[in-house]
């Protein structure tokens, strides 16, 4: 699974994706944004109230990919 965009919605979603076994790579042109989530991963409040702490792929280089099954665009 591809996600174009590594903002709010991109990130919850390959966040949960991973957590549930699937390959994710975050695709993300800003930066700051890619540096962090490669550092930190993503936090997510679950509705149950507990965390879920990932730390998926994630590149600014699209062509480094590959071939996906499954392509999201999360973006503005």
């Amino acid at each position: 699974v591809s996600i174009i965009g590594a903002g709010v919605l991109g990130s919850i979603f390959g966040s949960v994706l991973s957590e549930a076994g699937f390959d994710v790579t975050l695709i993300e042109i800003f930066q700051k944004r890619m540096e962090l989530l490669k550092k930190k991963g993503v936090y997510v409040q679950m509705p149950d109230g507990s965390r879920l702490h990932t730390k998926p792929t994630v590149t600014d280089d699209a062509s480094t990919v590959g071939v996906c099954d499954v392509v999201m665009v999360c973006v503005k």
